[in-house]
């Protein structure tokens, strides 16, 4: 994957193309096929109907429109498809195919933020402390100095009571910033997933014992993702959510991730769009981690049933708020 600035990194896989990761999201509804290498998931809508995802996919450039190829052509044979999207982990400059040669159009969503922090970990620990903003290092030395204690769960023995930390800290998070989450079985089972095959961990930070702020990372193939965090508003003062990244940051170098994806900010340069505003707040937090910013290509809908197609996008876009 290409989301590195060196040419000693190659390109490679998401944990979202992986067949544990398919039968992870079959559990939620999903059943999947493999095509070329590349899975795609497809989920059943009312009357019969269906939509087909293929998330983090990267292309090599040689092989790109064969594989592009096949999925369009096995899209094009599923009768109950409205679409289909492919989603491109390439970097958006370097794209190995023309979508619109295909039948693709921008998607009217991201599925997984396309622009994203990036904080290098080739470095020593001493270096990726050094190259933090001022105020990340401070608000890290503050929760050392004020009493924070973090800690990587790695006992499958308290994966119930570990999960069980998790969520209710995220529906604490939910309920501040108002926005829905998913159920305690999806992140329980998503935790299984990542323990069971040594693909990530779960981090936690806690004062006098008590959990303060918790994070979900992955860790696939050399990437570390900060998939979901959580917190409490109790001892804010602490800089606990600061102690949890960079434990999280030193954990992922311990078990050879060459960089931590902090995921979604604000595209530079767009201030005023909507999409800045939602990720003010979370981009200036990110960026005080140090690294670089990145975007993959994103996601691309092949219209399968152009009128379905449309009502679909409506009634999405209405229900995630988007439509007065």
């Amino acid at each position: 994957m290409h989301l590195f600035k060196s040419d000693t990194i190659k390109p490679m896989r998401s944990l979202l193309q992986t067949k544990e990761w398919a039968l992870f999201k079959k559990k939620f509804g999903w059943s999947f096929k493999e095509v070329k290498g590349v899975f795609i998931l497809k989920r059943k809508l009312p009357f019969q109907k269906e939509i087909l995802y293929s998330p983090e996919v990267w292309l090599e450039p040689k092989t790109a429109p064969q594989v592009v190829r096949a999925l369009v052509d096995y899209a094009q044979e599923q009768r109950n498809a409205i679409f289909y999207t492919l989603e491109i982990l390439n970097p958006h400059d370097e794209c190995p195919f023309n979508p619109h040669e295909y039948g693709f159009r921008p998607s009217f969503e991201d599925y997984q933020p396309r622009w994203r922090q990036i904080v290098p970990l080739t470095s020593s620990k001493e270096e990726i402390f050094a190259q933090m903003k001022p105020l990340g290092r401070r608000n890290i030395r503050i929760a050392e100095k004020k009493g924070v204690i973090t800690r990587i769960h790695d006992d499958l023995m308290f994966l119930e009571e570990d999960s069980k930390i998790f969520y209710e800290l995220m529906q604490e998070t939910a309920k501040r910033h108002h926005f829905a989450i998913r159920k305690t079985d999806y992140f329980r089972e998503l935790i299984r997933l990542l323990y069971e095959n040594n693909y990530g961990f779960l981090v936690t930070a806690s004062f006098n014992d008590k959990p303060l702020a918790s994070l979900i990372i992955s860790v696939y193939d050399k990437i570390a993702s900060f998939l979901y965090g959580a917190s409490t508003e109790t001892e804010k003062e602490r800089m606990a959510n600061y102690a949890t990244q960079y434990a999280a940051m030193l954990e992922a170098k311990k078990r050879g991730a060459k960089v931590y994806d902090l995921l979604a900010i604000s595209p530079p340069g767009w201030p005023k769009s909507s999409l800045a505003t939602k990720y003010a707040g979370i981009t200036r937090f990110k960026e005080n981690f140090g690294g670089y910013k990145e975007a993959i290509s994103g996601a691309f809908d092949l219209v399968l049933k152009p009128r379905l197609y449309k009502a679909y996008r409506y009634l999405e876009i209405l229900r995630r708020g988007q439509v007065s």
